[in-house]
């Protein structure tokens, strides 16, 4: 999914409700953090109306903590902190150093696909847009020299070092584990039936309030009015990437913003990559690493990870026609309300 902090906010995921049942109280609220929506719909039962004002109230204490710690435009965040250290160690809170242990292991499970060090790519292609010329091939090598996150130094007690002119983009994790976290909470509050979608980063726990698996609707990437398909999901993460929305424009051609480390340059061909795994986090990582690989080395890897994994990959072809692909797995998700596909 997706870069962290932006003004539009790329969405391709609908939640598909119908009136809460009798014997569930719903309650649902949302708030803009992490430079998108923030979401959380949980159903409980009568007499835990307290209950859940504390749950509500610790929820959004994290959400502020998260987006406190990441924010790349905040100069005291942690991430900030860590790409101004200049290669010295710098302190992170625990639940950074904790993203950054699970990025890491993104970037071994995908062979160095998902990168949480391609700050300094970022940095090229939004300057290439802003100064409207693509970078040249000299350009990216010397920019690809310090994008490994293999050299990211995680010390004990909760210390982080990178190598000179090395910096991090959390994007494609950030909303993921934030969505993690908020599941943590609202466990450790006693409930069990929730969703929480933070800008298209989804968990969904248990049932919903007709005691049924939440059901999740996934746009047409190349119409935003139109659901190309539905999923059911209980006790998992769901995350959808893409480049419909999140472009950048040089010399008025449209490239994505996914970009792929190994080579330095966006990907192309993938319209939008939808991932259902175990924990969010986990499938944000994996969602922004299909989009880079594209749709036939994105199944595969997908297909590797056993049962708990699904992904449906909607590409276009080159006379601009929506062609889609889907692991196994993803058809024991599709919802009853799917249509057959076109």
């Amino acid at each position: 999914m997706k870069l962290v902090y932006l003004a539009n906010v790329f969405l391709f995921l609908i939640l598909i409700q119908s009136p809460a049942a009798a014997q569930y109280f719903e309650n649902k609220e949302s708030r803009p953090a992490l430079g998108t929506i923030v979401s959380v719909d949980v159903c409980y039962v009568d007499g835990r109306q307290d209950d859940i004002k504390a749950a509500m109230d610790a929820v959004w204490r994290r959400v502020d903590e998260i987006h406190a710690r990441l924010n790349p435009f905040s100069k005291t965040s942690d991430v900030s902190l860590i790409n101004a250290s200049h290669g010295r160690p710098t302190r992170v809170h625990d639940d950074v150093y904790r993203l950054l242990k699970l990025s890491q292991r993104g970037y071994e499970t995908t062979n160095g696909v998902f990168d949480v060090t391609i700050g300094p790519l970022m940095e090229l292609w939004a300057n290439a847009e802003k100064n409207r010329r693509l970078p040249d091939q000299q350009e990216i090598a010397d920019v690809k020299r310090h994008v490994d996150a293999s050299k990211i130094i995680l010390s004990s007690y909760s210390f982080v070092q990178l190598p000179e002119n090395m910096k991090l983009d959390v994007s494609g994790a950030a909303q993921g584990f934030a969505a993690d976290e908020i599941k943590d909470v609202l466990t450790a509050h006693g409930f069990h039936n929730f969703l929480v979608d933070t800008g298209g980063e989804i968990y969904a726990a248990g049932v919903n309030c007709q005691e049924k698996p939440w059901k999740v609707g996934i746009k047409n990437p190349l119409n935003k009015e139109e659901l190309f398909d539905a999923v059911e999901l209980h006790d998992a993460a769901l995350s959808t990437s893409g480049n419909y929305e999140r472009n950048f424009v040089i010399n008025g051609e449209q490239r994505s913003k996914i970009i792929q480390p190994k080579t330095g340059y966006p990907e192309r061909g993938v319209a939008s990559a939808t991932v259902i795994a175990p924990t969010a986090v986990e499938a944000d990582i994996l969602s922004t690493t299909v989009c880079a690989l594209g749709p036939l080395q994105g199944l595969k890897l997908i297909n590797s990870f056993g049962d708990n994994y699904a992904a449906l990959i909607l590409s276009t072809s080159q006379s601009g026609i929506l062609q889609y692909h889907s692991s196994p797995e993803y058809e024991n998700h599709r919802s009853s309300i799917s249509k057959e596909w076109p």
